[in-house]
């Protein structure tokens, strides 16, 4: 199997620190249950460290979770005087929260850098190889003037259609279907992206997707949705002046023992 590439195995850092947060956040809960128990005073202090913002902490979103630990700093930072009381949190713990959101901060700071440095990167290459077709379809133009009256030579500067193959990034990238494994069904909306770029789209209503331009090469494409277990496909070859096809299947995602923090968090018991 081949290598992952760098910045998978950054998103998987990524993945990694967010289920540590999530466990954090889980015992930020706990000691704030245990140190108020007035229904309406709770609420008021769920909705003060980003409780609104819980339902979305299982769908893997970076940013929200980000907001939801510096919510939870905040809380200890302002009653730590009370959560501390007959020995429910430990005064040391937190030091030990502010240390892991700053992790997670530096974490997903990294893993944003690095899909803007590949997005810029793209564009470069993309400028290069158009620059590189105006030049020769300029030059192919004056070849067929100069050697207007040599046949034999002149004939080398008409083959147009293979100079689109040099030049033409538009004319490559990956295209495909995606199916769940299970059913057979197809799974629109579900996010497809190039490892190595950053370039992504989404499947259309038939499953579909479509994704370029890309310069010939050898590329990873990962494909996730939610429910599903993501799916990376590697050694996709792609080659200039066309498309290559890669259709996927996935897999249902495992069911986890978790405790639902959205529920959980609005019970008054």
């Amino acid at each position: 199997m081949a290598a992952l590439h760098w910045r998978e195995i950054l998103r998987y850092k990524l993945l990694r620190k967010f289920s540590e947060c999530v466990s954090a956040l889980l015992k930020v809960k706990s000691h704030l249950r245990e140190a108020f128990k007035e229904p309406e005073e709770r609420e008021s202090l769920i909705k003060y460290i980003g409780g609104d913002l819980y339902p979305k902490v299982y769908k893997n979103q970076y940013d929200i979770m980000q907001k939801m630990m510096q919510a939870a700093a905040d809380f200890i930072a302002e009653y730590k005087p009370v959560l501390v009381l007959n020995n429910n949190m430990s005064p040391e713990y937190e030091q030990e929260f502010n240390d892991l959101a700053l992790a997670y901060d530096k974490l997903y700071g990294e893993y944003l850098d690095s899909l803007k440095t590949r997005s810029d990167f793209t564009a470069e290459v993309a400028e290069g190889h158009n620059k590189l077709y105006s030049d020769l379809m300029e030059m192919f133009r004056d070849g067929k003037i100069i050697f207007k009256d040599n046949p034999s030579v002149r004939r080398l500067f008409v083959f147009e259609t293979n100079l689109g193959f040099i030049g033409g990034t538009n004319w490559a990238g990956i295209k495909g279907s995606v199916l769940s494994k299970d059913t057979q069904l197809q799974i629109p909306n579900l996010l497809v992206e190039i490892v190595e770029t950053g370039q992504s789209t989404t499947t259309d209503e038939s499953a579909n997707f479509n994704i370029g331009p890309l310069t010939a090469g050898i590329y990873s494409l990962q494909i996730s949705a939610p429910n599903y277990q993501t799916q990376l496909i590697t050694d996709i070859k792609v080659e200039t002046g066309g498309y290559s096809t890669v259709n996927a299947e996935l897999e249902p995602e495992e069911e986890q023992d978790v405790e639902p923090i959205d529920s959980d968090l609005e019970s008054d018991s």
